[in-house]
């Protein structure tokens, strides 16, 4: 992929020791592997992006399968744009510990023989993770709203519960793109949202971006079946739902040994209009 510099816009060389560009502009790439291009005045506060503690559970929640219908979906939405196509470059938008970019990914080399998938995400505790879990794919701290691809770079953009900025994805998709979003659905998390609050709001059917148009779709729904106490805390540490409950029916659901949840969720696949 052709990356661009966050602060000359200039190309940028990612390397084994840092990422660089003509101008001598560099950015560290850490330990683990990913690199950080999230300049300062692009966060909004010193650690941005999820905690520890929110990766960690999600990453044991998602590694119990739980939400592996979601991943299979997007799977078979992008092998479908891809199945045409020689190479085919991917950019998952909001990656965390790169769940979703990892399957895909598995799933384009059969399609694509020249395949690229790579995550961005502004967590840097969320990329030690995808960096150390895999290796083979490039992790680059960096906002969706300021992506650091050159124009006109990728066949497809994925957001899976990420914000984005339209007129960004338009500038880094080829003409012939893909933007592909997955969207809670209207009933999704219905049985968490109603032990923890009075009155139950359900999601509302997403608008379409501006400057695009929706070329597929499917609609999820599920049961999560939760058989043990880890599990039930491990769901409700992930969701921001948590931190706005009441504390002590937080309490309460920390120590349930089952749970069912219904999973909704609306994935749809966007082409720009032209």
């Amino acid at each position: 992929m052709r990356w661009r510099c966050p602060v000359c816009d200039g190309p940028i060389t990612l390397g084994e020791r840092d990422a660089a560009c003509p101008n001598n502009h560099r950015f560290d790439r850490a330990k683990q592997g990913y690199y950080n291009l999230l300049l300062a005045n692009q966060k909004r506060s010193k650690q941005p992006g999820d905690s520890r503690e929110m990766i960690a559970a999600r990453h044991a929640f998602l590694q119990a399968g739980h939400y592996q219908p979601l991943a299979e979906c997007l799977t078979r939405i992008a092998s479908r744009c891809a199945d045409d196509r020689s190479s085919f470059k991917l950019l998952d938008v909001g990656c965390g510990e790169g769940y979703y970019s990892a399957s895909v990914a598995r799933a384009l080399t059969l399609v694509s023989p020249f395949a690229e998938v790579a995550g961005i995400d502004i967590s840097r505790d969320a990329l030690k993770l995808a960096s150390r879990q895999y290796p083979e794919q490039n992790f680059v701290v960096a906002s969706g709203f300021n992506l650091p691809l050159q124009d006109n770079e990728l066949d497809m953009v994925m957001r899976v519960f990420a914000p984005g900025d339209a007129e960004e994805v338009q500038r880094v998709l080829k003409p012939e793109g893909y933007l592909l979003i997955a969207y809670p659905g209207p009933r999704h998390l219905y049985e968490l949202k109603q032990e923890l609050y009075d009155e139950v709001k359900l999601h509302e059917v997403p608008e379409i971006p501006p400057g695009f148009s929706v070329v597929d779709e499917e609609a999820l729904n599920f049961t999560v079946n939760l058989n043990s106490r880890e599990q039930v805390q491990s769901l409700l540490q992930m969701t921001p739902l948590f931190w706005r409950g009441k504390r002590e029916v937080k309490a309460s659901l920390e120590q349930f040994e089952q749970f069912e949840v219904t999973a909704d969720f609306i994935v749809r696949c966007y082409a720009p209009d032209h």
